[in-house]
């Protein structure tokens, strides 16, 4: 498992070299892109930003989380996007009402240009933030529909992620590590991976246990104006149990 870290932890910033300097302080080699820096919508030469980052060292491991829906031909695009700068896999929303209809009409996509789809559940209020809602889409669907496990997310909706991890190990496409702690009246904080409400060490030893060979994603953000400090603590933690 290598360890990957999402843009939007680096939201503060806005260029490529930017983002590429806060991701080499700290001291990693992957980063899951997300549209604030490249969009196959706007940018008709998104190669050229693939590229500036694989040149200077940095791969891009993802891209999310977007949002797809019932449009085939911007589901295609999508597609077509991810399959250029070799994804296997994209994290992903659905609209609200629509979640079944978007994940059939995704399958053959999936099946034709081998990439899989990863759901990002986004807590208790959100419409595919509970096993119930996620176990709906997946009675559907093949494997090619599955899950990006936002491990403090699905904390908010009041589950344990390593066990979320154990049920759908066979449609676990991708991870974003992120933990929280919770103040009395319920509103999520991040913290340093590990620190909080995550049993980190349980995850990733079930993730090894079950053959998970993706990403391990961090999205820490807490600390808008300057969260290299936290993530390089949060790269550290992880770094730790893997050995």
């Amino acid at each position: 498992m290598n360890i990957s870290i999402q843009s939007w932890c680096f939201r503060t910033w806005s260029e490529p070299d930017e983002i590429i300097q806060a991701t080499k302080s700290c001291g990693i080699e992957y980063i899951e892109l997300g549209s604030m820096y490249v969009d196959p919508f706007r940018d008709t030469d998104y190669m050229s930003i693939i590229n500036k980052f694989r040149s200077s060292g940095i791969e891009v491991s993802g891209h999310g989380v977007n949002g797809l829906n019932i449009n085939q031909s911007d589901n295609r695009t999508w597609f077509e996007f991810a399959k250029a700068i070799g994804l296997n896999s994209l994290a992903v929303s659905f609209p609200k009402g629509e979640e079944i209809e978007t994940a059939l009409n995704l399958e053959p996509l999936c099946e034709e240009f081998g990439i899989k789809i990863a759901i990002h559940n986004h807590g208790r209020k959100h419409n595919l933030g509970s096993p119930d809602a996620l176990d709906r889409v997946f009675s559907r669907t093949s494997e090619n529909i599955g899950l990006c496990l936002d491990t403090a997310w699905m904390l908010d909706s009041g589950y344990d992620p390593v066990e979320i991890a154990d049920k759908y190990r066979d449609r676990l496409h991708g991870v974003h590590l992120k933990d929280f702690i919770f103040e009395r009246d319920g509103h999520p904080e991040d913290t340093i991976i590990g620190e909080g409400n995550l049993r980190l060490e349980a995850l990733i030893k079930l993730l090894r246990d079950t053959g998970y060979d993706e990403f391990l994603t961090i999205e820490y953000e807490g600390d808008v104006e300057d969260p290299v400090p936290n993530c390089k603590k949060c790269v550290e933690a992880i770094k730790n149990i893997l050995g």
